[in-house]
């Protein structure tokens, strides 16, 4: 399969770009600046394509001819809460029409999006997908605002969100590991 994945220099992207290559995966990685691959520098059979989420071209050509999306990309730390609605809502939105708009498009688009859409639960309450989103902070809003932007398009693409918890993880020199 093809995939493109944004994000992939993250830390959660490049391990998941990792795991693609592993189960042999054609991966192309959308990357705002080439000289900042960080992770995913020197992974064999990358293929890079130059663009930020905020460049709908450059979205277009860089799913051209893949089968599905991993929308990792996001925002976890901002300045103001703008920046975080620029980039985990309205790049959202520009990627979801990009896959819609590309001939040969992808098929499918899995999104990474944030248990803080969910917002604060009491301990010894389990959190089940029915639970109504109720967040508390800019970017629990922005993430939630690229939710709905992904489940407009259900009908016309087969989309998939997903809301993970806190990421825990180490950085060794060079390379990341869990």
């Amino acid at each position: 399969m093809r995939v493109l994945v944004t994000g992939g220099t993250g830390f959660i992207g490049s391990h998941l770009v990792e795991a693609l290559l592993a189960q042999g995966h054609e991966v192309r990685c959308l990357v705002r600046d080439t000289g900042r691959l960080g992770w995913i520098a020197g992974l064999p059979s990358v293929a890079i394509a130059q663009g930020g989420m905020g460049d709908p071209r450059a979205l277009r050509e860089g799913m051209r001819g893949v089968d599905q999306v991993f929308h990792v990309a996001g925002l976890t730390r901002a300045r103001t809460a703008r920046e975080f609605f620029r980039v985990n809502t309205d790049g959202t939105r520009h990627l979801v029409h990009a896959c819609l708009e590309t001939p040969r498009g992808p098929r499918r688009l899995v999104h990474l999006s944030s248990l803080a859409v969910v917002g604060p639960m009491p301990i010894s309450t389990a959190c089940a997908e029915d639970v109504s989103p109720s967040p508390v902070s800019p970017y629990g809003w922005s993430k939630l605002k690229g939710e709905a932007a992904v489940l407009a398009v259900r009908d016309r693409l087969h989309v998939i969100v997903l809301r993970p918890p806190v990421v825990y993880g180490s950085v060794q020199i060079g390379r990341a590991s869990c």
